[in-house]
C-alpha cells in the first residue's frame, strides 16, 4: 500500500530519533532513510529549516497531541487508509482485465508466430525440395546431353560404315561386271575357235574338244567366282540388315531421349533442333539404304544383271 505525504511532525521525530542516537544536526538523507524512505527532500528540508529554526529561537517544545487530536488523527488515518485500499483494488482490477486482454493478445500472438515457424519451416522445405528437384533436372539433363553426344558420334560412325559399305558394294559390283565381260568374251572367242576348227580341219575336232573343255574349266572357274560373289552380296545384304537394324533401335533411342530432354526442361530447343537435323539426317540414309537393297535386289537377278549389261554395251 502507498504511503501517504509526511508531515513537519513526522519529520521533527525523526529528527529526535536521530539527536538520541547520537547524530548531530542530521541531513536530509538520514531523515530521509528515518522515514522509510519517503517523502520528497524538497518537503523534508523545509519541515527541518523550521525545526531548526524553532530550535535556534529556543521555542522549540514537545509536541502533546491531546486525545481529541488523536481520535481525529486516527478517523483521518483511517479513511485515508479505506480510500488508499479502495484505489488500490480498483488499480488491481483494472491491472488484472489488462493482464488478460494481454494474456489473450499474447496467446494470439503465439499462435500466429506458431503457424508463421510452421509455414516457414513448410516454405524452407519445399525449396529445398525444389532445389533438389533442379539439381535432379540438371544432372538429367547434363546425362541426356553426354547421351546424345554418344548417340551423335554413334550415327556419325554408322554413317561412315554405311558409307564404307556402299563403296565396297561398288566395287563387288564392277567385279561382277568385269566377271561377265570375261565370261562373255570366252564364249565368243570359243565359238569363234570352234567354227574355225570345224572349218579347216575335221582331224582337228579332237583338239578342239580339249580346248572346249579347257574354255569349259574357266567358264566353271569363272562361274564359281561369280557364285562367290553372290554369296558375298547376300552376306553384305545381311550386314545391311542388321545395320538397318541398329539404326531402326538407334531411331527408337534418339526418340526416347528427345521425349525425356522435352519432359526435362523447356529450355532445350538447340538441342530438338540438333536433334531435327540429326533425324533429317537418319531419314536420308533410309532413303540410301532402301535405294542401297534396291540394286543389291538387282544384283540378285541375273535377268535383270544381263538387261542392266545389254544396256550398258548398247551405250558403250
Amino acid at each position: 500500500m502507498a504511503r501517504t505525504g509526511i508531515s513537519q511532525f513526522d519529520v521533527e521525530k525523526a529528527y529526535k530519533s536521530l539527536t538520541s542516537q547520537g547524530v548531530n544536526n542530521p541531513s536530509i538523507d538520514a531523515i530521509r532513510a528515518e522515514l522509510g524512505n519517503t517523502g520528497s527532500k524538497t518537503t523534508i528540508s523545509k519541515y527541518l529549516k523550521d525545526i531548526k529554526k524553532t530550535r535556534t529561537n529556543g521555542t522549540l517544545t514537545e509536541v502533546k497531541v491531546s486525545d481529541a487530536i488523536g481520535h481525529l488523527v486516527s478517523q483521518l488515518a483511517a479513511r485515508l487508509n479505506a480510500e488508499a485500499n479502495k484505489t488500490i483494488e480498483d488499480m488491481e482490477q483494472a491491472f488484472d482485465k489488462e493482464r488478460k486482454s494481454w494474456n489473450q493478445e499474447k496467446s494470439g500472438l503465439e499462435e500466429s508466430l506458431s503457424q508463421a515457424t510452421e509455414q516457414n519451416k513448410a516454405l524452407s522445405d519445399n525449396i529445398h525440395s525444389l532445389q533438389a528437384k533442379l539439381n535432379t533436372a540438371s544432372r538429367e539433363s547434363e546425362q541426356l546431353n553426354t547421351e546424345l553426344q554418344g548417340i551423335q558420334s554413334d550415327l556419325k560412325e554408322l554413317t561412315a560404315v554405311c558409307g564404307q559399305k556402299d563403296e565396297r558394294i561398288i566395287d563387288l559390283e564392277k567385279s561382277l561386271q568385269h566377271s561377265y565381260d570375261n565370261l562373255s568374251h570366252f564364249r565368243e572367242s570359243a565359238k569363234e575357235q570352234r567354227d574355225q576348227q570345224e572349218r579347216k580341219h575335221a582331224e582337228e575336232v579332237s583338239g578342239l574338244r580339249a580346248e572346249q573343255r579347257k574354255l569349259g574349266q574357266t567358264i566353271a572357274s569363272q562361274q564359281s567366282e561369280l557364285t562367290q560373289l553372290n554369296r558375298q552380296n547376300a552376306e553384305l545384304i545381311t550386314e545391311k540388315r542388321l545395320l538397318a537394324k541398329s539404326q531402326r533401335e538407334l531411331q527408337n533411342s534418339l526418340k526416347a531421349l528427345t521425349e525425356q530432354v522435352q519432359s526435362a526442361s523447356t529450355d532445350r530447343e538447340e538441342l530438338l533442333a540438333q536433334l531435327d537435323a540429326i533425324t533429317k539426317e537418319n531419314n536420308e540414309l533410309n532413303t540410301s539404304v532402301v535405294q542401297l537393297e534396291h540394286e543389291v535386289e538387282e544384283l540378285k537377278s541375273p535377268e535383270k544383271l544381263a538387261k542392266k549389261q545389254e544396256v550398258a554395251k548398247s551405250k558403250s
